[in-house]
C-alpha cells in the first residue's frame, strides 16, 4: 500500500477546490459545510478500496449522497460539483488510501482558517 507523504489536509484541499471554490468569501460555517461534501466524496472512495464491494459501494455511497443533497435543495451547480469530485477521486487520487477521521478548522490567528485532519486506513 502507497500512502502519499503529502498531509491529507492539503490533499484534500486541492482536491475539493471544484467545490470550495464556489465560495465567495464563506463564513466558517459554510466552509465546514462544503468541507463535509468534499470529506464525503473522498472516505467513500478510500472506503470501497478496502471493502469487497469496491466502487459499487462507492457509487451507492454517492448516489446516497446526491439524493440527500437533492432532498435537501441543493442547487445544481452543487450537484455537478459532486459529479466532478467523483471523477477527481477516481483519476487524480484513485491509489490514495487514506480517509479522514476527525477534522476541523483551526482559526490560524491571522483572520483565517486553517484544516486540521486525521489521515485513517480504512477497514
Amino acid at each position: 500500500m502507497n500512502i502519499p507523504e503529502k498531509k491529507i489536509s492539503r490533499t484534500l484541499l486541492e482536491f475539493g477546490e471544484p467545490l470550495l471554490g464556489l465560495l465567495d468569501d464563506p463564513t466558517p460555517e459554510e466552509f465546514r459545510a462544503m468541507l463535509n461534501i468534499v470529506i464525503a466524496v473522498w472516505n467513500a472512495h478510500g472506503v470501497s478500496m478496502a471493502n469487497k464491494g469496491g466502487r459499487g459501494v462507492y457509487l451507492e455511497e454517492l448516489a446516497r449522497l446526491r439524493q440527500q443533497m437533492a432532498h435537501e435543495g441543493a442547487p445544481a451547480v452543487l450537484l455537478n460539483g459532486l459529479d466532478t469530485l467523483s471523477r477527481r477521486r477516481e483519476v487524480d487520487h484513485a491509489d490514495d488510501p487514506r480517509c479522514v477521521g476527525e477534522w476541523d478548522l483551526i482559526a490560524d490567528g491571522e483572520g483565517g482558517y486553517r484544516l486540521r485532519c486525521e489521515a485513517r486506513l480504512p477497514g
